[in-house]
């Protein structure tokens, strides 16, 4: 008896335990209170993500705002095709990512001029494709472990994109983005090495490109420095590697003041207050 009492309890368990998403949707019409379906939406991103599986996704149908969310498994944060999907904060941090494999795709993520951060990362993978990030007064995106960036706009913020951790060796790429309007560009700080092709940085007040410390590695190719304070800048036993890339119209092209720099040899950098600064090291094609 105790037996068959037993399994009629995970039978009627099972189904609640399994009641979760492998896709959820979230729209302007939704309440917080429905199942995240498409046919009964959530209205905001957080609830919407607890009734989500791991490794499923969670996609904005219609245009509006859904509100700031933590992650804490493998998952996709997007918004449909043509949708506005706003993710909006005063103050903190938008999107904070603490654990799992995460992509986050065509979000717009403000701070009004008063959050802090747009996307603060812990973990070891995650994906920004099509985002607009802006009006945050620290950074639009603060990783502490690998980041790939790719189709997206950063405007208005103190750092664009900060790489720092002082115990693991971490890996960014950033491509086919733009950067604007900021104090700084993207910072390869601590342990960090970055990879950045096609970026576009331009009207930041200190340097657009960074690898700030010992060990840090800035590699650029195809990339763009304008009207900057510097167009990349170098740190005592970091390493700035520069190839194919435009650096105009800056206060210093680049800042390696008695420290070396690599380059490629097919760089353009002319028309700024002060071309470079430091000695440069050619590298051979190979």
């Amino acid at each position: 008896m105790i037996a068959r009492k037993l399994a009629l309890l995970v039978f009627a368990v099972a189904p609640v335990l399994l009641a979760q998403n492998n896709r959820s949707v979230v729209s302007v019409s939704g309440l917080d209170t429905n199942a995240c379906t498409a046919i009964a939406p959530c209205r905001s991103f957080s609830v919407a993500l607890g009734k989500t599986n791991v490794g499923g996704e969670v996609v904005a149908t219609n245009s509006g705002g859904f509100g700031g969310f933590s992650v804490n498994g493998d998952v996709t944060v997007e918004g449909a095709p043509g949708v506005y999907a706003g993710v909006t904060v005063t103050m903190g941090t938008a999107i904070n990512v603490v654990s799992g494999s995460v992509a986050l795709r065509n979000l717009v993520i403000n701070g009004l001029g008063t959050g802090q951060t747009g996307i603060q990362t812990q973990v070891q993978n995650l994906d920004v494709e099509n985002c607009t990030i802006e009006n945050f007064t620290q950074f639009g995106i603060n990783s502490f472990n690998n980041v790939r960036v790719s189709d997206s706009i950063f405007r208005n913020l103190n750092t664009g994109v900060w790489l720092d951790n002082p115990v693991l060796t971490i890996h960014a790429t950033v491509v086919n983005t733009q950067i604007m309007d900021s104090t700084g560009g993207i910072a390869a700080v601590r342990g960090a090495t970055v990879t950045a092709r096609n970026v576009v940085v331009t009207h930041t007040i200190s340097s657009a490109f960074t690898a700030a410390s010992t060990g840090s590695v800035m590699s650029m190719d195809s990339c763009v420095a304008t009207n900057c304070g510097f167009g990349a800048t170098v740190g005592t036993g970091a390493t700035l590697r520069v190839g194919n890339s435009l650096i105009t119209g800056n206060g210093i092209g680049i800042d390696a003041t008695a420290l070396t720099w690599e380059s490629w040899g097919d760089n353009e950098i002319r028309g700024n207050t002060t071309d470079t600064k430091g000695t440069k090291i050619p590298i051979a094609m190979q």
